[in-house]
């Protein structure tokens, strides 16, 4: 019995690091430390599975995980919980967000000299309304429908009615399953968590004496309780609980089914993927290049596609539409909304099947919004000067240095109007709703994840794990047969290795082994 005992073990796992939907980049082509999420939730998975896991420690020391991101990891906490296994989670300082993801954990622990600061949400935009006149700057931008609020931060000092109205439904639905997180954990009634939120922020012992944590402690006391007493338990590295198949395995089972698993993260344009400044951006003909392989892939049954994105192109966002919608006519295509799916991100949703988002996933937004801006007047005032010669009365319809005539704005009423209309009907015919009860769907207002589960605009609330179960279900891929996740991304060309973001990530890995050659 004891030699069983001895060979019980704990899983640590640190989060300190960017956690990515898609592909988390080599450290030798990155010295900032990526995650990649479906690794974290498949160690997460696995671990509940393990007949040696019996502990999951989580250390805390930076946690990027957004919202839904946490209640997917939630979800599988659960398993362990269900499977008589302890949970607990180390917080090295925490507010809103990473003491909602503690809640998901059997123990909660501070170190004695930390805080809490669980305040309650706010949102908070900065508007360039009043400093963009006073540069010169001319915002042109027409809005289809009340709440396609995004131009709003250019235009106005503050929030707009509908704007308000819609955004504060977001908040009141996200403060409310934050409560009822905490309620759960801490066995309390919601009104009680809303007296410490509003009795908030705690230093870690004040904390303590509420009732909201259950210890203060280091790192390494937290590392002596788990190995020591009578029933010491060893760790165990996330890789060995991991069941990723290797080269070998793949090659002896060639003819196992498969599903694709494919990312669309970020703003969404024309042309290829790649990243832009605090975030990366899908390019329309990656996007459509990856579903045309899995499409015409013998060996793949069915299609998920993981969708994380505020929107962006509205042609680009049409054309990628038309891809699912071309692949899932082939084999089923089945969304998992992550973050966001909204405007352009929620209208690629309508070519799939069947559509899961979590509860506080940011979607719909049907709307449109267009336009350009003009800064003749700063040009002025920094004494810069244009000239143009053209052919066309409306060759300068573009040009950031004048502004729109009567019959352009006309003419752009209409381009919008006409995305609106199509944005709409492709909701009508994905979601097999009536045209009028899309339009008071639409508005560009966003909703929830929950709230869109209400009103028929996603099919069931669920993430990452339930998408890839329904792709199986719908492939008719018997219960007990196994298959294999396969992840369709871009490929990497021997060019892009050498390009030059590369070549100067690699020389700055180089430089730190270097530094530490030399001591």
């Amino acid at each position: 019995m004891a030699a069983m005992r001895a060979r019980r073990r704990y899983l640590k796992i640190t989060l300190d690091g960017e956690v990515v939907e898609g592909r988390a980049d080599s450290p030798f082509f990155s010295s900032r430390r990526r995650i990649a999420f479906r690794d974290l939730l498949e160690v997460l998975r696995e671990g509940a599975r393990h007949p040696k896991a019996a502990a999951l420690w989580m250390r805390v020391k930076n946690n990027s995980l957004s919202w839904n991101q946490i209640e997917e990891v939630h979800s599988l906490l659960e398993k362990w919980t269900d499977a008589g296994k302890q949970t607990l989670v180390w917080l090295e300082q925490a507010g809103n967000r990473d003491y909602y993801l503690a809640c998901g954990f059997g123990r909660i622990l501070l170190p004695p000299v930390s805080t809490l600061e669980l305040t309650g949400l706010r949102l908070e935009l900065l508007f360039f309304g009043e400093l963009l006149r006073w540069a010169g700057v001319q915002p042109h931008l027409l809005q289809m429908g009340k709440y396609k609020s995004a131009g709003e931060i250019f235009t106005r000092e503050g929030f707009s009615a509908p704007s308000r109205e819609n955004l504060d439904s977001i908040l009141g639905d996200f403060q409310e399953r934050l409560v009822a997180r905490i309620a759960r954990q801490r066995r309390v009634e919601p009104e009680r968590v809303r007296e410490w939120i509003d009795q908030g922020p705690y230093t870690g012992r004040r904390a303590l004496e509420k009732g909201l944590v259950d210890g203060l402690a280091y790192e390494d006391e937290v590392e002596e309780e788990l190995g020591g007493g009578d029933d010491p338990l060893r760790p165990i590295a996330p890789r060995k609980v991991s069941r990723r198949e290797g080269w070998l395995r793949r090659r002896l089972t060639p003819f196992r089914p498969q599903l694709a698993y494919l990312v669309l993260e970020g703003l969404i344009k024309p042309g290829k993927s790649g990243r832009l400044p605090g975030r990366g951006a899908a390019g329309a003909d990656t996007i459509r290049a990856a579903l045309e392989r899995a499409r015409k892939a013998k060996r793949v049954a069915a299609v998920v596609l993981r969708v994380d994105s505020p929107g962006g192109s509205a042609p680009a966002s049409d054309l990628i539409w038309r891809e699912v919608l071309l692949t899932d006519r082939e084999k089923p295509v089945i969304v998992s909304m992550g973050s966001e799916a909204a405007s352009g991100g929620y209208y690629v949703a309508m070519g799939a099947r069947y559509v899961y988002a979590m509860p506080g996933t940011l979607t719909g937004s049907i709307g449109a919004l267009t336009g350009k801006f003009e800064v003749r007047e700063l040009a002025r005032t920094l004494h810069l000067h244009t000239d143009a010669v053209e052919k066309g009365a409306h060759s300068g319809y573009g040009s950031p240095f004048r502004g729109f005539d009567d019959e352009e704005k006309e003419r752009l009423r209409e381009m919008g109007e006409q995305v609106y209309s199509d944005f709409r009907e492709r909701v009508a015919q994905g979601r097999k709703l009536d045209p009028e009860e899309v339009l008071q769907l639409a508005e560009g207002r966003v909703w929830t994840g929950s709230q869109a589960a209400r009103r028929g605009l996603v099919d069931e609330l669920g993430g990452i794990e339930e998408a890839l179960g329904r792709a199986r279900r719908e492939a008719g891929i018997a219960e007990g047969r196994k298959v294999r996740v396969v992840s369709y991304r871009e490929r990497r060309s021997l060019r892009d290795l050498f390009s030059l973001p590369f070549v100067e990530a690699a020389r700055a890995q180089l430089l730190d082994w270097l530094k530490w050659r030399i001591g």
